[in-house]
């Protein structure tokens, strides 16, 4: 007498993997719609990012430019960000966030997904800001700005 074997069906062994696939999409949409949603207090330096980031991807220059420090927008322009690339399909997280005094870091974690799905570009910029009598502004040129063109004064 041979011993008894189970004969494994091909068609539930894949429905069982795309079972598992996907649950794992739901559950990295889940966890990408909760950070997503986060809402920095009024008035910190997490506000003053994520703000100034709303108003970048919006390309509402003006707006953008107003949580710089007076010494940044001397250096820089809203032409310099109309001349910035901005991916058309990014996201931005807020990571981590550092006072000391009256200067803070706020790291954020962003995502070009501009390339779908499968060819998303993850990058970490890091933002320095100063807290000023109207309140906290950015004070090191901030990304999507590494340099600022040379302005001329009349």
């Amino acid at each position: 007498m041979e011993p008894a074997t189970a004969k494994v069906n091909p068609n539930r062994v894949l429905l069982l993997i795309g079972a598992g696939i996907a649950a794992l999409i739901v559950a990295v949409l889940a966890l990408s719609a909760v950070r997503r949603d986060h809402h920095p207090e009024p008035g910190t330096p997490d506000a003053t990012v994520a703000t100034y980031l709303e108003a970048i991807f919006e390309r509402d220059h003006q707006a953008a430019v107003a949580h710089w420090t007076e010494e940044i927008g001397a250096d820089c322009s809203r032409v310099d960000l109309t001349r910035a690339w901005i991916p058309q399909n990014v996201r931005a997280v807020l990571v981590a966030t550092r006072i000391d005094g009256n200067t803070a870091q706020v790291d954020v974690e962003m995502t070009d997904a501009s390339g779908g799905l499968l060819f998303e570009h993850e990058f970490q910029e890091t933002f320095w800001l100063t807290r000023t009598g109207e309140g906290w502004l950015i004070s090191e040129i901030p990304w999507p700005l590494y340099a600022c063109s040379e302005r001329i004064d009349p």
